[in-house]
């Protein structure tokens, strides 16, 4: 843990910077002690020194977002139309930035029964009203995510009413590496008609459009049920706990899960901040 000790160290005496460069080497170095700092598992050394300095994140918050935004959002989802799962797995391509899901090829028949694709991954996440929706989302959840956050994923689809209890709508965890978590924007109301959402002690339920959910997907088991009347529109944005708070640089994937690894991450960041 000295290595990581020193890596905050310089994050607070020389700067973002020179932090980003640092433990990027970091991540890439190779010494005597390197099974006792468990290379093997990146996602773990990182979090670890993350939570070393910042503390674990609370579990769940649940706010809303604004109705201007929500307005706008319901907008885009109009825009960029409707897409079969089949189609989005089509179109899908290598991606350098994300960890890619590779569904069986029942899953994906079940999937496409059941959601209906909005593509806005493929939209520049820069574009002005996902960069509206980063940062309300930052700006309302940063306190409670207790240290800075690099978004890493954008993606959207609507739940078809009264679909089978599969995947997503069963109870689950993601199973996603450490550091990780997602923020989820619902753009319909969360009742029995739109469908609600699940944990493992609760329910949110009876909440309004643009109820926003931010929460440890991965270690809370939860579960989106459909509703039984009308298909809810749902936005998830996944996020990595970092030592620099960063947008998302990369272009989404509808399959993407979560960052590849989190040199990727500091390594995109590096380039945007020398360009």
């Amino acid at each position: 843990m000295n290595v990581i000790k020193r890596a905050i160290l310089a994050y607070k005496t020389l700067g973002r910077k020179a932090f980003i460069y640092r433990v990027f080497n970091f991540f890439n170095l190779k010494t005597k002690n390197a099974n006792s700092l468990n290379f093997s598992n990146k996602f773990k050394n990182h979090y670890d020194a993350i939570k070393m300095q910042y503390g674990t994140s609370e579990p769940l918050v649940v706010d809303k977002i604004s109705d201007v935004l929500l307005r706008d959002l319901k907008k885009l989802i109009q825009d960029v139309g409707d897409e079969s799962v089949i189609t989005t797995l089509l179109n899908s391509k290598d991606d350098k930035y994300l960890l890619i899901d590779n569904h069986a090829n029942s899953v994906i028949q079940e999937l496409d029964i059941n959601l209906i694709v909005h593509p806005i991954h493929s939209i520049n996440p820069m574009q002005e009203t996902i960069s509206r929706l980063h940062k309300e989302l930052r700006d309302t959840f940063k306190a409670y995510i207790k240290s800075p956050f690099v978004i890493v994923n954008t993606r959207a689809w609507s739940t078809k009413a009264n679909s089978s209890k599969f995947g997503p709508s069963l109870m689950h965890n993601d199973g996603f590496e450490p550091g990780h978590m997602k923020i989820m924007v619902y753009l319909t109301p969360l009742n029995d008609e739109y469908g609600y959402f699940m944990l493992e002690d609760d329910l949110i339920n009876d909440h309004p459009a643009g109820t926003s959910i931010c929460f440890l997907n991965s270690d809370i088991e939860h579960a989106a049920v459909p509703g039984n009347t009308y298909n809810r529109i749902s936005i998830e944005v996944t996020l990595m706990r970092a030592f620099v708070d960063a947008p998302q640089f990369n272009m989404g994937a509808f399959f993407g899960r979560h960052a590849l690894s989190p040199e990727v991450v500091y390594d995109v960041a590096t380039k945007m901040i020398n360009k």
